[in-house]
This record gives structure tokens, C-alpha cells and sequence, in this order.
């Protein structure tokens, strides 16, 4: 017998087969597709492979281990999925959730002096407004049209969404940036069949970008509006000796086109990316591409935040401009005040002193051979892109943690 009185979720509906996800709009679909993967994480942890819904519901409500935690959390998705279904649109109550707040650790990660040891609070709506703003000023058109469309009432968090938000606040996650899902981006991959280079008898299978073109159109674009590639983007307050001169990309063909590293947390629907503005941490630093995806691994399980990651390079060059644009205005003293580091460009810049260098892995942008990386070159006033094999490692490089949240 369960230790737990059975809390069912109301009858009448199966939510797993009843709603029509082509007949939603597509927020409503990314919100419906969100709480049904949650349902299949909870059966997934009792065992349960039952595919009717009603089977595995019983099976669940009748596991001798059941905790009511997760009885409770199914129950209030399944009555969300009935609202949703007998409406065709989102339950008033998550049409736009409230901001989120928590306090921030004093130990936590890529956190600034202004943040560390105080509540900060997340306004959802001022994230989206912010994130449309800056992406219609730097991103191609695309990308803000449709998030647009995808949140025309706000955004909407699940539960457990509210809960990773939150605990990335607490681990110095403070700040967040809207992206747009995986196609617009033109980072979705598929899984092709070419010939083995060590036997052409012999088939292999390895991803490709669906449109590599997408890809490279994004990151020309970032290359003028981020790093003043044309001349026609410096950013505003900033003196004439810390502006962007004409970036420096190392084989631009590879560079330009990366994509996703395998295992990387999902970002195929519209995805926040929350991090802390402050420098890499120390314990991040001088490790190879692989040191660095264990290292991310292990501190993705000690925080319990499964989908902290690293950085793809189109977030970086959005994340190192929004960071020089906002400290731009601020006097040094100002800067050392609130973030712990006078430079504007901090966010990313390289620096012969371990502990002043932000020089990055962008840890989820892969080409062949290696990983991405990046870095404002003081000395050349430019933004630096490159890449490295598996075996590269230098004391002053590190890697730029962040948490992604799929909408």
C-alpha cells in the first residue's frame, strides 16, 4: 500500500491524448508541451513505461514509494492540462506569471557586490520587454518578430520552472536574456548517414545544422551590431579608447557555423538564459574542453540545476555587449562599486593575470576539432573569436556558466 492517500487527478479527461497541440497557439503548445514532459519525468522516476495515461496514473497513485510531493505536483499539472484543454488557451492564473525572487548566496557563482548576500526579483515582464528591445537593436529581424508571436500576453512559467529560477537566483543567475528557439536561431541539428573516414564501407552518424546559412547570416549580423565589425555600432558613453574596433574571427568558416554540443540543454523552443554578470570563477579555469564539461556536469548536480551549461558563441557576443553598454555610463570607481571590476568590457576581456581574465570557452558551440572561445582584446580594442582542440588549455581561460529554461 502507498504511504499517501491517492490524490488522482480529476477524471473526465486524459491530458496526455486529449489536447490537440496543432490546434494551439504556440505559446499555449511550448506551455502544454513543458507540463507533459514533466508528467513523463514523474512516471519515468517510478518505473512506470505504461503509455496509456490512465494505466500509469493508476500505477502511480498505487506505488508503495510514491512521494506526496510528486502526487501533489501531478495532480496540479494534470488540472492545469484539463483547463487548458476544455479552453483552448492558457488558465488566467499563468497567462503571465509574477516576478521571481530569491536571495543571493555569498558564495555564489559570477556574482557582482551589489548582489551578493540580497533578494533579487526577476520581473518577467520587464525581462521580455528588455529582450525585445535589445534583440530588435541586435539580432536579425527574425528573431524578436517571433517572440513576439510566441508571447503576444507575457511569459508563463511552470512550477518547476518558478523552482529552477529561483535556485539559480540563489547560485548568482541574477540576470536574464529571451532567446529565440533553435530554427530561428539556425542552430537546430539533424542526424545524418555519411562514410567512415577510417572505413568507407561503413556508415557513420553525425549531427548537421538544418541551416548552416540561418547560422552564419545571425552571427555576421552580431559581428556589426555586438563587436562593430562595420563601424556603425559603438556603443554609447564609452570613450573613444575602450570602442570596438573590427573583430578578429580565426577561421571563419568553421567559426561562424557552430553548433550545439552534444548533450547541451535543449534550446529548440524560445529559452532564457540566465546568468551572473560578474567574471568566471576561479575553480573554472585552466581546464581543457573536456575538464570543463565534467566540471560543468558535476556542478550542475551539486546545485541540482540539471540544465546549467555553458555559453553558445551568439549568446556570448549578445551577453559581453549588453554588459559594456550597461557599465558604459558608469564612472570607474562606480563600476569597481557595483560589479567588482572597473573595465566596461570585464564580462569577457583577457588578461595576463589569472584573476582579472574572462577569456572564455563558449562551452556549447562545437566545430569540428574542438570548442569555441572568446574575448575582449584590450590591446587591439576588439572582440576576438576562435576555436581550440580538446587538449587546449591556459591559465587565464575559463568558462562562463549559465542556466537555460525552456518556455
Amino acid at each position: 500500500m502507498s504511504e499517501h492517500p491517492p490524490t488522482p487527478p480529476d477524471h473526465g479527461v486524459d491530458p496526455s491524448l486529449d489536447i490537440q497541440s496543432h490546434d494551439l497557439p504556440p505559446k499555449v503548445r511550448s506551455y502544454v508541451d513543458t507540463l507533459r514532459q514533466q508528467v513523463r519525468d514523474i512516471f519515468q522516476r517510478y518505473g512506470i513505461t505504461t503509455t496509456g495515461f490512465r494505466e500509469a496514473t493508476a500505477q502511480l497513485t498505487a506505488h508503495p514509494k510514491v512521494s506526496l510531493e510528486d502526487l501533489e505536483h501531478f495532480r496540479d499539472i494534470t488540472r492545469v492540462l484539463i483547463k487548458i484543454h476544455k479552453a483552448g488557451a492558457l488558465p488566467p492564473e499563468v497567462r503571465e506569471s509574477r516576478p521571481v525572487t530569491a536571495t543571493v548566496r555569498e558564495d555564489a557563482l559570477c556574482t557582482i557586490p551589489a548582489e551578493r548576500g540580497r533578494e533579487v526579483t526577476l520581473n518577467l515582464r520587464e525581462v521580455l520587454d528588455f529582450s525585445l528591445a535589445f534583440l530588435e537593436s541586435k539580432a536579425p529581424p527574425t528573431w524578436a518578430v517571433s517572440l513576439r508571436e510566441a508571447f503576444p500576453h507575457g511569459l508563463s512559467l511552470t512550477p518547476d520552472q518558478r523552482k529552477t529560477i529561483e535556485t539559480a537566483i540563489e547560485y548568482g543567475f541574477t540576470h536574464a536574456l529571451l532567446m529565440p528557439g533553435g530554427d530561428t536561431q539556425g542552430i537546430t541539428t539533424i542526424e545524418t548517414q555519411k562514410p567512415d573516414p577510417n572505413d568507407p564501407t561503413k556508415q557513420i552518424t553525425e549531427p548537421t545544422l538544418t541551416s548552416p546559412d540561418t547560422l552564419r547570416a545571425a552571427m555576421d549580423h552580431f559581428l556589426n551590431t555586438c563587436s562593430n565589425a562595420d563601424g556603425a555600432h559603438p556603443v554609447p558613453d564609452l570613450p573613444d579608447t575602450e570602442q570596438y574596433t573590427a573583430p578578429f574571427v580565426y577561421e571563419p568558416e568553421k567559426t561562424k557555423v557552430p553548433m550545439l554540443r552534444p548533450g547541451a540543454p535543449s534550446r529548440s523552443r524560445p529559452h532564457l538564459v540566465l546568468y551572473g554578470p560578474g567574471g568566471n570563477p576561479e575553480s573554472l579555469k585552466n581546464l581543457t574542453c573536456p575538464e570543463a564539461d565534467a566540471a560543468f556536469l558535476a556542478l550542475a548536480n551539486t546545485l541540482q540545476l540539471p540544465t546549467l551549461t555553458g555559453l553558445t558563441t551568439p549568446e556570448r557576443l549578445l551577453l559581453q555587449r549588453r554588459e559594456c553598454e550597461e557599465r558604459a555610463p558608469l564612472t570607474p570607481d562606480q563600476r569597481t562599486a557595483t560589479y567588482g571590476d572597473a573595465r566596461p568590457h570585464a564580462f569577457d576581456a583577457y588578461n595576463d593575470t589569472v584573476e582579472d581574465s574572462n577569456w572564455s570557452w563558449d562551452l556549447d558551440s562545437r566545430v569540428p576539432g574542438g570548442c569555441c572561445r572568446g574575448l575582449w582584446d584590450s590591446g587591439f580594442r576588439r572582440s576576438e573569436l576562435d576555436w581550440n582542440g580538446a587538449s587546449g588549455r591556459e591559465p587565464v581561460l575559463g568558462a562562463h556558466p549559465v542556466v537555460v529554461v525552456e518556455l
